[in-house]
C-alpha cells in the first residue's frame, strides 16, 4: 500500500462493518482482515530499485479486483450507504449483475491506491456461474 496508515484507516472503516476482524503478525508491518476462511492482508509498498512505476493499473497484469460476498443483499445496499457517507469512490452503485449470474448483486468500489474492490451478494447455492 502506498499509505500504509491510509490504507489501514480505509480498510477498517470497509471490512470491520461487515464482520471482519484485524489481526497482526509479531514484528512484522502487515495487517490481516479475516472472517471466516477469507483472509485479506496489506502491508506497506516496499520500495526496489529497478522498478519505478509502482501505482496500480486495472490494465496491467496482477490482481483484478477482490470481492467480498455478504449474506444479504440489504447488506450491499447497507454498505453502499456507508461507502458514501465515508466519502469512498463508488464505480458502480448496487444493482444486479445477472450476466455473471442469476441474483448476482454487487457494488463496486475504489481502495485509497485505486484497487478494484466489490461487496457482492450472490446466492450461489441456487444456480450456477454463467460463461
Amino acid at each position: 500500500m502506498s499509505d500504509y496508515a491510509r490504507s489501514v484507516e480505509f480498510y477498517d472503516q470497509t471490512l470491520i462493518p461487515i464482520g471482519f476482524r484485524r489481526a497482526h503478525i509479531k514484528e512484522e508491518t502487515v495487517t490481516y482482515y479475516l472472517k471466516g476462511s477469507t483472509s485479506i492482508g496489506i502491508r506497506p509498498l516496499k520500495r526496489r530499485k529497478n522498478v519505478t512505476d509502482v501505482s496500480y493499473s486495472y490494465s496491467r497484469a496482477g490482481l483484478h479486483h477482490i470481492a467480498i460476498s455478504v449474506a444479504r443483499k440489504r447488506e450491499v445496499d447497507e454498505f453502499y450507504e456507508l461507502l458514501k457517507k465515508l466519502g469512498i469512490p463508488i464505480l458502480y452503485p448496487p444493482r444486479r449483475y445477472d450476466r455473471y449470474a442469476k441474483g448476482y448483486y454487487s457494488v463496486f468500489f475504489l481502495d485509497p491506491d485505486g484497487i478494484d474492490l466489490e461487496v457482492v451478494y450472490w446466492p450461489y447455492r441456487q444456480s450456477k456461474p454463467s460463461g
